[in-house]
């Protein structure tokens, strides 16, 4: 091996580490590249760290804080992110290095890197050299740098015979590419069914079959841009100490996908949803629609589009893609589910019932159209279906406990309502949007449904503003994190048919001007559908 391996700096001393070897793979830290008998693939800086440090002492167990301290800089990251590392890097050594080396766990110590001993070369021609049946698999030290190939002279290159055997070659390579490509669009096709069978989870399952997809057919724009758009996915749900993995994982795809083909709507689509949105509102939808502009039926980028529009106050222009949607893929939860509270926002109450209705009885444990039938039952004039349905034994509800309190005393005060009723709703809202943020936009429409709106504007204020007394946490509070994804502050509650309450308070416009909302509307010359209905242009904020 070239050099000695430094790894005391992090991911970013991987610029300037030599290429080596593990057993008959070649790793180069600076390009994040590895090279072995199943190809070529591009690895995570993350990954590639996590290689580099194991491979300073090969053989040597690594206990886990170190690989923690050496991957992360000292950084807080758990064991949930070692664990992925190694997962990954275990992968690679089975796929692309084809066995070349392996990564054995030491229990409740660290990890100890294994490379196999190739067999010796014959002896003679058509003799096999002895191998002792009791010969075990070896650690040893990465070699030096590949050893240069003998180069075919220029004469034989110019050589009749030889340009032959080139063109024979292409073809056949040709060939190969395409099998592989055919190969890979069957694995991207597995991905997409599990993304569409699954609202939450979907999206981590899928990603094995688009890193075998890549594997398998690595100069295959397509499977790159895909493999961008799920991690992408992946990213938007993540928890803190994941999150900056994620991100740089979809990135890297994106960017392979990109070099392959420069107009991939994939790569796009999932840059574009990697950026933040609350405050940048302008910036991401430039992005969305730049992407769209070639694909303009792409799902997931006009779901975030729609997000978009309904977290500005468009809901009228989200609900024309969300039917639009809902049109393309009729049997797909998730698009029934977006389409029950697109019709409850857009007051089309008798549509939305029979909607969910329907869907309910086509997926009753989908948590995604569950959850959407809950709250617009709840807030819309059924709060005693929705108190059963959320008290309801085995029910797929997914929400953090206090919330789920906090429905459960909203419901029951919408349904009978009395003072104490009341007092007891508000008094779990509060609970629940203190404890952290994750949870305050879910009680701002409980609030407002049930008239506490000073309330409701002080939840708004620590949340959106992080201000004031209500203002949530954001490290993680008893192993769960306050603050979930890239989208962790959302406006959307803002402009539903629970909050018309704060809407019409005088509080609204200057808390929308502070958020930065009002600066938005004006600059990208759009108005919101409550402006529009019930107050002066919007040149005259």
């Amino acid at each position: 091996m070239h050099g000695k391996i430094d790894s005391r700096t992090g991911v970013a001393q991987l610029v300037s580490q030599p290429d080596f070897r593990l057993g008959e793979t070649l790793l180069s830290p600076s390009r994040r590249i590895v090279s072995g008998s199943g190809g070529e693939a591009p690895v995570e800086p993350l990954v590639m760290q996590l290689l580099v440090v194991l491979a300073e002492a090969p053989g040597t167990v690594v206990a886990r804080d170190t690989l923690i301290a050496r991957c992360w800089n000292d950084a807080f990251a758990g064991d949930e992110s070692l664990n992925r590392l190694v997962s990954e890097a275990r992968r690679i050594g089975r796929t692309v290095a084809g066995g070349s080396f392996r990564i054995e766990t030491i229990t409740r110590t660290g990890y100890r890197l294994v490379v196999a001993v190739p067999p010796a070369p014959p002896t003679s021609p058509g003799e096999t050299a002895p191998v002792a049946d009791d010969q075990p698999e070896q650690a040893v030290t990465p070699a030096e740098a590949a050893t240069d190939r003998p180069a075919l002279s220029r004469r034989a290159l110019l050589a009749g015979g030889a340009v032959v055997l080139l063109a024979a070659g292409a073809g056949s390579s040709l060939l190969l590419r395409r099998r592989n490509e055919a190969e890979a669009d069957k694995l991207i096709a597995r991905a997409t069914d599990r993304v569409r069978a699954n609202l939450h989870d979907g999206a981590t399952e899928a990603i094995p079959f688009l890193e075998q997809a890549v594997t398998i057919a690595p100069d295959y724009a397509r499977a790159w841009g895909m493999l961008a758009l799920v991690r992408s996915e992946v990213a938007n749900a993540s928890n803190p100490d994941t999150l900056n993995e994620a991100v740089a994982a979809a990135q890297i795809a994106a960017r392979r996908a990109l070099e392959l083909d420069r107009k991939q709507v994939d790569a796009r689509v999932a840059l574009a949803i990697l950026l933040p949105v609350f405050g940048n509102w302008l910036a991401a939808e430039a992005a969305l629609r730049a992407a769209l502009e070639n694909a303009p039926d792409h799902a997931t980028g006009l779901e975030h589009l729609a997000l978009l529009l309904a977290e500005t106050g468009r809901n009228l222009e989200a609900h024309l893609i969300s039917s639009r949607l809902l049109a393309l893929e009729p049997l797909l939860p998730a698009d029934n589910a977006r389409q029950i509270r697109s019709l409850w926002i857009v007051g089309k109450t008798r549509e939305m019932d029979a909607l969910g209705a329907r869907a309910m009885l086509q997926w009753p444990t989908h948590s995604g159209v569950y959850t959407a039938r809950l709250w617009t039952l709840g807030l819309s004039g059924s709060p005693e279906i929705a108190l059963e349905m959320v008290r309801r034994a085995g029910a797929p509800l997914i929400l953090p406990p206090l919330v789920k309190e906090a429905c459960i005393a909203t419901f029951g005060a919408l349904a009978r309502p009395t003072k104490a009723r009341v007092a007891e709703a508000v008094s779990a809202c509060l609970a629940a949007a203190a404890k952290r943020q994750s949870s305050s936009h879910s009680v701002l429409p409980l609030l407002s449904a049930i008239g506490a709106v000073d309330e409701a504007f002080a939840v708004a204020e620590g949340y959106l503003l992080r201000r004031g007394a209500l203002t949530p946490p954001l490290l993680p509070l008893d192993g769960k994190p306050s603050v979930i994804g890239l989208k962790s502050r959302t406006t959307r509650a803002l402009f539903i048919p629970a909050t018309a309450a704060m809407r019409r308070d005088a509080r609204f416009m200057p808390l929308c001007r502070e958020i930065g909302l009002a600066a938005y509307w004006k600059a990208a010359g759009v108005t919101p559908d409550f402006f529009r209905i019930s107050s002066p242009p919007i040149a005259q904020l």
